[in-house]
């Protein structure tokens, strides 16, 4: 997918709302998708303003989803925060996702907390979720691995 075909289709989303056809979650889904693969945090947050107007769209947890999963790939942790935490109806996939934005990120102590959270909220972790947290800790690993083996020396007095 490339930035004119992005651009293509939020026109026609454009033209979808002005002359008021009914908007449905596949569309905003594949949209967000997009926006978040080429990074496009300013289309990606016209749409979920057209998602903020709308009760049933802002109410999908899949929609939601793809909102926290679009502000992480555009290195918005804090919008994809408020997203999850204004979220009614969490599902694995929610969890998951937020999981992953945290390990991304660099918080993988957030990502393990939030792990836990997820576990006494009555969710049993499948094995997509645990590879989240073992990549949210791996990246963590490997930041310690490389400040120990690079920077450290040079900061021994």
């Amino acid at each position: 997918m490339t930035q004119e075909l992005l651009d293509s289709g939020v026109n026609c989303f454009r033209n979808m709302l002005e002359n008021k056809a009914k908007i449905d979650a596949k569309t905003v889904l594949t949209l967000l998708s997009v926006c978040g693969k080429l990074g496009d945090i300013t289309k990606g947050k016209e749409i979920h303003g057209q998602v903020l107007k709308n009760t049933v769209l802002y109410s999908d947890t899949a929609i939601c989803n793809s909102l926290i999963n679009l502000y992480s790939k555009c290195g918005c942790l804090r919008d994809a925060e408020k997203i999850f935490c204004s979220m009614k109806n969490l599902n694995l996939v929610t969890w998951k996702t937020m999981i992953s934005c945290y390990g991304v990120h660099g918080k993988g102590d957030k990502a393990l907390n939030l792990f836990e959270k997820m576990k006494d909220s009555g969710f049993k972790p499948n094995s997509v979720t645990l590879t989240a947290c073992m990549l949210s800790i791996t990246l963590i690993a490997n930041l310690l691995h490389a400040y120990d083996n690079s920077l450290n020396p040079y900061l021994l007095l």
